[in-house]
């Protein structure tokens, strides 16, 4: 029983499975029956404290290269279970090593017993409760607040524990992302959510000179996101008095602008077929230094990725899963974390306008509002360029609170200004363009 699992676990350590680096270090290599097993297991182990890539061609370089039994080896184990979940694996192997263990301290003590050896019990009895302890699968740890004293006040006084400011004064009373956070962004077609996020972003960069990446297939191809996003750089620099945008620009001076643009923003595509949450992740991780260490991550939107239901999941437990673990990986990585949705349970009041949809709304679970730390809806009627943020939940007080957000849109740059300080040329168009809209 227990080789069936330690196979399934190099396959999905291989195979990067959800959880398979916390798995590779919570096993001791000697827990392993199969010595074929065994070996690889300590090859990744080795490959993953060097920093490397745990992968077919590098495990068999680790064990000695081509010529060796590996290849043919670990070609027949790709049709592994690999699905399933290593911590689980990890459980199996240390269970029946366990029991492996009661029934050799047993046989042990029966044999003391006849002899009527006290003391030979008494040992062995000892030995099986630390071997019992050794092998428990727990991989918590205790925090100690009065050791940690010193660090905590320090955590306490920095800069960033509050979250950082884009410069609209409305929004940032209600909402200020930070690190290791996860926030859910929703809003009716058509609301504006990428819209405002890339504008969001822009303000962070410019402010505190943040690097993101972002996946959003939807602002397809690359080339227009870019645009879009220069564009609202652009903006941002108090020299240009005159909102000029890329359009308006020579060949010359558009590509200065996305070198300076790059400083700021990376773009993630994923190879026809296979986006999935897994390749996404990995294609982060294995990019991390090219993508030189992005402070905030944009999956937009939620949708464009498949499903990749385990059997006999539901919907409900897989968002679950999903979301708790892009929150580890956020916090792993120290990033800022924003995933877009789309609702599905969509109402439309009496004048015919869409109802503010809350994260209850996307499609799923309640879990996209209860996973998240920060949720915020964008909304507007129709095509109207007064947009409001509907900030619905802060699970940090000292990240926001709940409340409305009244913005104005400028469509020829694509950013948004607080309503009551917004640039009396932006805000005369809204109106004039509002009232047109309204005949």
């Amino acid at each position: 029983m227990s080789e069936k699992y330690e196979k399934a676990l190099v396959s999905a350590i291989i195979f990067h499975a959800n959880g398979w680096d916390t798995a590779l270090e919570s096993l001791s290599p000697s827990l392993m029956t199969n010595a074929d097993c065994r070996f690889v297991f300590e090859a990744c182990i080795s490959l993953h404290a060097k920093g490397l890539d745990i992968q077919s061609e590098t495990i068999v370089h680790e064990l000695g290269g081509y010529e060796t039994k590996w290849p043919g080896l670990l070609s027949r184990w790709h049709g592994a279970d690999y699905n399933s979940a290593p911590m689980l694996c990890v459980r199996e192997i240390k269970t029946s090593a366990m029991k492996a263990e009661i029934a050799k301290t047993a046989q042990s003590v029966a044999d003391a017993v006849d002899e009527d050896c006290q003391d030979i019990i008494v040992s062995g009895l000892e030995a099986l409760q630390a071997k019992i302890s050794s092998l428990a699968t727990g991989s918590g740890s205790v925090f100690d607040i009065v050791a940690s004293a010193a660090s905590i006040a320090a955590w306490s006084k920095t800069a960033h524990d509050t979250g950082f400011r884009s410069g609209i004064e409305c929004v940032d009373a209600l909402y200020r992302p930070a690190r290791g956070l996860l926030t859910v962004v929703t809003g009716s077609p058509g609301s504006g959510k990428s819209e405002m996020l890339d504008a969001l972003m822009c303000r962070y960069a410019m402010s505190h000179k943040l690097r993101f990446a972002i996946y959003s297939p939807e602002n397809f191809p690359p080339a227009m996101h870019a645009v879009k996003l220069a564009d609202k750089m652009l903006s941002l620099n108090p020299k240009n008095t005159m909102r000029a945008t890329t359009h308006e620009m020579a060949v010359e001076m558009v590509e200065k602008t996305m070198e300076r643009l790059g400083a700021f923003f990376s773009l993630i595509d994923l190879s026809e077929g296979d986006n999935t949450l897994d390749a996404l992740i990995d294609t982060l991780d294995k990019n991390w230094e090219e993508l030189k260490h992005p402070d905030g991550f944009v999956i937009d939107p939620w949708n464009e990725l498949e499903a990749t239901l385990r059997p006999g999941e539901r919907e409900t437990d897989y968002i679950g899963r999903c979301l708790a673990r892009l929150r580890r990986w956020a916090r792993k990585r120290n990033v800022i974390l924003w995933v877009v949705a789309h609702p599905t349970k969509l109402k439309k009041d009496d004048e015919g306008n869409y109802i503010v949809p809350t994260p209850y709304d996307i499609s799923g679970s309640a879990n996209w509002y209860n996973k998240a730390d920060n949720a915020i809806t964008v909304s507007r009627k129709g095509n109207s360029r007064y947009v409001e943020l509907h900030v619905q939940k802060i699970k940090q007080k000292i990240h926001g609170q709940r409340g409305i957000a009244d913005l104005v849109y400028d469509n020829k740059t694509g950013m948004y200004y607080d309503r009551k300080y917004c640039p009396e040329e932006i805000e005369r168009e809204a109106e004039i363009f509002n009232t047109q809209e309204a005949f």
